[in-house]
């Protein structure tokens, strides 16, 4: 199934946390670092369906730059050291919606 490589990055903002997702410009927030990048996932989640549901995924990968990749493993996470301080990244790879003929 093909995937696609996205990042989260979170950092403190006054009293929550704030998630981005640089690529597609997706963000959540909550009140620790794990809880706003799980939302995040959520929301990128949504998003992807979304985007698949109005036709528009493989046009915003390509503004985007998003690579569609097929030879990558099931999702997971893997939460990784940032070079800059006060922010936490976090690598997810999500499985492309698949589109349904209605």
């Amino acid at each position: 199934m093909p995937r696609v490589i996205l990042t989260g990055v979170a950092k403190k903002d006054g009293n929550q946390f704030t998630a981005v997702c640089p690529e597609l410009e997706v963000a959540s927030f909550g009140d620790t670092v794990e809880e706003s990048l799980d939302m995040l996932e959520e929301a990128l989640e949504v998003y992807l369906e979304e985007l698949a549901d109005l036709g528009y995924l493989d046009q915003k990968f390509q503004e985007c730059g998003v690579a569609v990749l097929d030879d990558i493993p099931d999702k997971g996470e893997e939460v990784q050291a940032s070079t800059l301080p006060g922010q936490v990244n976090r690598t997810y790879v999500m499985k492309i919606p698949v589109l349904t003929a209605g």
